[in-house]
């Protein structure tokens, strides 16, 4: 009887400690002392689940710290990008994992004729290091095309960017796209995030900015596309689009002379819980003096963004209200933009 009760007694106690550390093993992982290891099979979809290509296995970090956000700015590293934007994406989404190593990418280069291996290496391209990395993806141009390199030929406008992602069988929610056009870049991004219009939701974005615009400074192209001039009103300025960001469920993580980077905010949300503010990211960085001075043409065509949303149809006060941001770079911010000519014709 006395050996039968010690017994009991034994398994009774073992058993209450392994009740009572399992919860704290399980309670470990979910604070951030260990990575969670995900994965699950992909497959080949068709065109009604734009889903493509297998997924590898995926690791989570749990933890909340947004460290790494901090030393973006340190990254000095990059493969075939213009400046170091492909060491950046390298390195965010090592910390926000992938879906489906899925790229978009517009325009390509310009003056291109038949792209070779040479040429797509040489083109300053975004995506590049990822598809030689193993990723797949797809190229938008108005004027390039090439089968070999999965570049279509189209002009993307706002109203048609989610049919030409559609039929390239993009994934809803693929995993990075970079938007660099100079002109209605900001247009296109609002097209591809817009919750109520648009089933697409990247969990990556970066898109380039205009760096002469100070932080708080909501300005744009119009809606309506330009040629690049090498002049310095193109494209949209980082304020304005961190502005379209927010609207949409985005984050700004990283800010340089040249691109803005943004995250989903489920995804960055689950890994960093006090991201830095905009303000913070863009102090010190602008605005840069940079391209050539604008002409009176150029002045006509940029618009300030909340302006126009609030009034669409009254072009010629966002476009006043945009020109009153550029005689206020020159008198606050020393940034001379445009000609004198320009200047005078703001006085008129």
């Amino acid at each position: 009887m006395h050996v039968q009760t010690l017994s009991i007694i034994v398994f009774s106690t073992v058993l209450l400690i392994l009740v009572y550390t399992f919860p704290k093993l399980n309670r470990s992982c979910r604070s951030g002392e260990v990575q969670v290891r995900l994965s699950a099979p992909g497959l080949p979809q068709g065109p009604g689940n734009p889903s493509t290509g297998l997924q590898d296995p995926k690791v989570y970090s749990t933890s909340s710290t947004c460290d790494w956000i901090h030393g973006l700015d340190d990254i000095k590293k990059k493969n075939f990008s213009e400046e170091y934007q492909d060491g950046i994406i390298q390195e965010v989404v090592s910390h926000i994992g992938t879906e489906n190593k899925f790229f978009v990418e517009f325009g390509f280069r310009e003056g291109v004729g038949n792209v070779s291996q040479e040429i797509y290496n040489q083109s300053g391209l975004n995506t590049a290091n990822l598809l030689y990395e193993g990723w797949n993806g797809v190229y938008f141009d108005a004027l390039v095309e090439s089968s070999e390199y999965n570049i279509i030929k189209a002009v993307l406008t706002a109203d048609t960017i989610v049919e030409h992602f559609l039929q390239a069988g993009v994934p809803y929610d693929v995993d990075y796209v970079s938007i660099d056009v100079d002109s209605v870049d900001l247009w296109l991004l609002k097209a591809i995030i817009d919750r109520k219009n648009s089933p697409y939701k990247p969990r990556l974005i970066s898109i380039e900015h205009n760096s002469n615009f100070a932080a708080d400074m909501m300005i744009s192209m119009e809606p309506t596309w330009y040629p690049y001039t090498w002049h310095s009103v193109f494209g949209a300025s980082a304020g304005a689009i961190n502005y379209i960001a927010e609207l949409s469920g985005y984050t700004t993580i990283h800010l340089n002379t040249m691109d803005l980077f943004m995250v989903r905010n489920e995804v960055l949300e689950s890994i960093c819980s006090s991201p830095p503010t905009f303000a913070q990211l863009a102090k010190s960085k602008i605005p840069r003096r940079r391209n050539d001075l604008c002409i009176i043409e150029d002045a006509q065509r940029i618009i300030d963004v909340p302006a126009l949303l609030t009034y669409p149809e009254n072009l010629t006060y966002a476009n006043l209200i945009a020109k009153q941001a550029v005689m206020r770079l020159a008198s606050e911010f020393n940034v001379v933009m445009c000609t004198e000519e320009v200047y005078a014709s703001f006085k008129e």
